[in-house]
C-alpha cells in the first residue's frame, strides 16, 4: 500500500517494461501486509478471558508454529513431522503472546529498515510515472549498482511475494482467529502442499535478511 526514468532513457527502457520485476507491487503489498499483522499483534497485554483478546491470542498461536515450523524446513535430518512439531510448540506458545508479539514486530522492523533504500529509490525517481515505467527504471538501477540496490531489491521482492499471500488470504485468517480454529486449521493444514508453499516462502525472507545483515557487516571493513 506504498504506492511507485530524462527521455532518452524511457525511450530505452520502454522494450522491457514488461519484463521488469514488480518492486512498485512488492512495495505496496508489504505496507499492506506488515500493517495486518502489527494489528494482529498489538504490543500489549492479553486475557484470554476477553472475547476481544482472542483472535490476537489466536493470530500469536499461527505466527508462533509457522515460525517454529521454519527451524524444520532447515533440518535436513527431519526429526519430527510437522504434525508432531505443532504438538511441541503449541502448550509453549499458549502463554507466549508477549514474545511472539514482540519477535515478530521486531522482524518487520528489521525488514522495513533493510528494503529502505530501494523504497526511497522507487519514491525518489519514479513520481508521477505508471508503474511499469517504473519497476522498469527501478530494474535499470538496481542491475547499474548490484553491489547498492541488488540486496534490498531482492528482499523487498520476496517480501512482496509473502504479502500477497497475506493479503489475499486475509478474510480466511479473521475466520480462522475470529473463530478460535487456529489449533484445528494447523492441526489439518500444515502437511498440505499450499501450507509448504508458505513456509517457504517465508524461509525466503528469513534467509535474505540474514544474508543482508551479514553483507553490511562485511561492507564495514
Amino acid at each position: 500500500m506504498i504506492g511507485y526514468y530524462t527521455i532518452l532513457v524511457l525511450g530505452c527502457v520502454g522494450a522491457v517494461v514488461g519484463n521488469a520485476p514488480p518492486y512498485v507491487q512488492s512495495a505496496e503489498a508489504f505496507v499492506y501486509a506488515k500493517t495486518f499483522v502489527s494489528e494482529k499483534l498489538p504490543n500489549r497485554k492479553m486475557d484470554i478471558h476477553k472475547v476481544d483478546d482472542r483472535p490476537h491470542l489466536s493470530f500469536a498461536m499461527l505466527t508462533g508454529v509457522i515460525s517454529g515450523l521454519i527451524t524444520l524446513q532447515d533440518d535436513s535430518v527431519y526429526l519430527y513431522t510437522r504434525l508432531e512439531r505443532v504438538d511441541q510448540f503449541i502448550p509453549y506458545l499458549w502463554n507466549k503472546y508477549d514474545i511472539v508479539s514482540q519477535q515478530t514486530r521486531s522482524h518487520i522492523h528489521d525488514a522495513t529498515q533493510k528494503v529502505a533504500l530501494i523504497i526511497n529509490l522507487i519514491n525518489s525517481i519514479c513520481g508521477s510515472m505508471n508503474v511499469e515505467k517504473c519497476n522498469a527504471e527501478v530494474d535499470k538501477r538496481v542491475k547499474d549498482s548490484p553491489f547498492i540496490y541488488e540486496p534490498p531489491a531482492n528482499l523487498l521482492l520476496s517480501l512482496g511475494n509473502l504479502s500477497v499471500v497475506i493479503r489475499d488470504n486475509e478474510a480466511t485468517i479473521n475466520s480462522i482467529i475470529e473463530n478460535d480454529n487456529d489449533i484445528p486449521y494447523l492441526i489439518h493444514n500444515v502437511e498440505t502442499k499450499e501450507f509448504s508453499s508458505f513456509l517457504t516462502l517465508v524461509q525466503q525472507v528469513v534467509m535474505k535478511l540474514s544474508a543482508l545483515a551479514y553483507r553490511r557487516f562485511l561492507s564495514d571493513f
